[in-house]
């Protein structure tokens, strides 16, 4: 059964403080619980389908769908929040890869409320990030790989706004001078192709905030 949020809330603080005092080895046990409480909060799947493979709606399955959903996503924003308040403590190549693997399944969330603040989370773990260099080290080809995917579908684009975002904060913490910030650039400028007018508007305006960046402003003519 979904736990409500104020439950989740009041089990997690104690145990966010002695992660971040109790070093990696706790923090990974943090972590593992956040991603099944996820799991377990996740809504169920379609219950039947038709043999056009769309699903059959009766009336109590709506109120039970809505009843679930309704007990299920408050405890799944919980759990981005969480993440959000342990961004200072993650390292970037003990936690990092592991923590936006999970991110890139959540930014699917059926729920737009979860899905936003997945997108607030990871942006709030890569500005906190102790360790810049290595964090762009190893992120940066991971979100090159999933930008790299085909987005066909409306959760697919979900996903794509979300990793456009990290990518945007990313980019923030490459030095000016260095050739990767051209290639993030020219990589969310790549991205504009896809047609989705809500990518292409979170593509913009990500590249809007960096060219306002003082460092990376005079590059922005290249790519004009």
């Amino acid at each position: 059964a979904a736990r409500g949020a104020s439950s989740f809330s009041s089990g997690t603080g104690a145990a966010l403080a002695a992660a971040a005092a109790a070093g990696s080895k706790r923090l990974h046990t943090t972590l593992t619980k956040l991603f099944d409480t996820y799991k377990s909060n996740l809504p169920p799947p379609p219950k039947e389908q038709n043999h056009s493979g769309r699903r059959l709606v009766m009336a109590a399955d709506k109120e039970d769908d809505a009843s679930s959903d309704e007990e299920s996503w408050r405890p799944r924003q919980g759990v981005a929040l969480c993440l959000s308040a342990l961004a200072p403590t993650l390292k970037a190549r003990e936690q990092l890869p592991v923590v936006f693997a999970f991110f890139k399944r959540a930014l699917a969330d059926p729920h737009e409320a979860v899905a936003h603040a997945m997108v607030a989370a990871g942006r709030q773990i890569i500005d906190k990030q102790s360790s810049p260099v290595e964090m762009v080290a190893l992120l940066s080809p991971m979100f090159d790989a999933f930008l790299a995917e085909p987005a066909t579908t409306e959760t697919a684009d979900r996903v794509r706004q979300g990793v456009v975002l990290y990518m945007g904060a990313l980019a923030r913490h490459i030095p000016a001078d260095d050739p990767r910030v051209q290639t993030v650039i020219a990589r969310l400028i790549e991205a504009l192709s896809t047609p989705s007018e809500a990518v292409q508007r979170t593509i913009s305006q990500s590249l809007a905030s960096l060219f306002a960046t003082p460092a990376i402003k005079p590059k922005g003519a290249e790519h004009l």
